[in-house]
């Protein structure tokens, strides 16, 4: 079987969060099982591409990143980029995020090729989940847990099965005998959405402990110096970047970036204090660069 992984957001190693550390280990475990996988995902950062296709807009071009054993076709639109895919590439099936006019798009272009499309719900704010399809015998529903599944139920009394995401317990959990006392308070992904203000006021209130809080999406410079200046004016934080070692026992050891290296140009009266990454407009929204994709190269078809 043929799959598709299909998103408007950057991919690893570009950029690290929860959906795309998800993809990554389905997409490994369906290989594993001996499926073909590939990625759609968009790109910060446009660079030379050989061109695979070249339909109107869709343009795409595929490449395996180091360290990632399945290949991702890296669009600076991903949404035009997608009917090309589907024609070229010919999956059995799509796996789509529920989450964003980009989104929506991509499920609307999936379901008219009359491909299947399997929706996963990873987020319940509002904007993520305003979107319902109507019945449609090649559109399938997950949620990725059990309260997600509740808060689709409440808002749309819809009841979705549940698939957790798949997590490796080697890359995250210690042998009880390896265990110490936690040493530090630890927020993963700095972001507003993610209750940073929240936990720099904690750290205020509590300058007897040690906060630290690692990078997940890709941050701006921006907002980087903002929090590294937040952060050097309490003492008691440290800001580094993302990692995928969760057992890092140098972690909260000032290992890393440091957080009491003041970042210039970044003063708390500046307009650009309130930004988040996460605001930025995404990959795939934007129209005035060129529709340039990932270097790379590669045969998709059969």
């Amino acid at each position: 079987m043929r799959v598709l992984f299909a998103s408007y957001v950057p991919h690893l190693p570009e950029s690290t969060g929860g959906f795309q550390t998800t993809v990554d280990a389905l997409a490994k475990v369906m290989q594993a099982r001996g499926h073909e996988v590939l990625v759609l995902a968009g790109i910060h950062r446009p660079a030379q591409a050989v061109i695979l296709h070249e339909r109107q807009k869709e343009r795409f071009a595929v490449l395996p990143f180091d360290g990632l054993s399945y290949p991702v076709a890296r669009a600076d639109e991903p949404v035009e980029a997608l009917p090309g895919l589907l024609a070229g590439w010919r999956p059995d099936i799509v796996s789509l995020a529920l989450g964003g006019g980009a989104q929506a798009a991509m499920t609307v272009v999936c379901l008219r090729a009359k491909v299947p499309v399997m929706m996963t719900v990873h987020n319940v704010e509002t904007r993520d989940v305003a979107t319902i399809f109507p019945e449609n015998p090649l559109l399938g529903r997950l949620a990725n847990s059990a309260f997600t599944a509740r808060r689709m139920e409440s808002l749309f009394g819809v009841n979705l099965p549940v698939l957790p995401p798949l997590i490796d317990p080697t890359t995250c959990v210690f042998d009880r005998h390896d265990r110490d006392e936690g040493r530090s308070i630890l927020l993963v992904n700095p972001s507003v959405s993610k209750g940073v203000d929240v936990f720099f006021r904690l750290a205020a209130a509590r300058p007897d402990r040690h906060f630290l809080t690692i990078e997940s999406w890709t941050v701006s410079d921006e907002w980087r110096a903002i929090l590294h200046n937040r952060a050097a004016e309490l003492g008691n934080v440290e800001v580094i970047g993302p990692t995928a070692d969760m057992r890092r026992r140098d972690l909260g050891q000032g290992s890393d970036r440091s957080a009491v290296e003041r970042h210039p140009g970044a003063g708390r009266g500046s307009r650009r204090a309130a930004r988040d990454d996460r605001t930025r407009r995404p990959a795939g929204t934007h129209r005035s660069r060129p529709r340039t994709l990932a270097a790379g190269f590669g045969p998709i078809d059969r």
